[in-house]
């Protein structure tokens, strides 16, 4: 009971999250960035897809000016 109390404490005062002067915190991070890049990228390649396919002359060409 006494381990499981200090966990508790170790988390809640963030001690026992950083290894390595915060590492840990720079991977989650990276990771979200990443995955933030990715979606942001395929939600660009897919909206000029739809447009490119999908859509009258005119939103074609102003497709064509703002993702070429």
């Amino acid at each position: 009971l006494q381990t499981f109390h200090r966990q508790v404490v170790e988390c809640q005062k963030r001690e026992g999250f950083f290894e390595d002067n915060g590492m840990i915190e720079k991977k989650v991070v990276w990771f979200h960035v990443i995955i933030f890049l990715e979606v942001f990228i395929l939600t660009l390649y897919n909206i000029s897809y739809y447009m490119g396919t999908e859509q009258t002359e005119f939103v074609i060409q102003l497709s064509k000016v703002i993702f070429v």
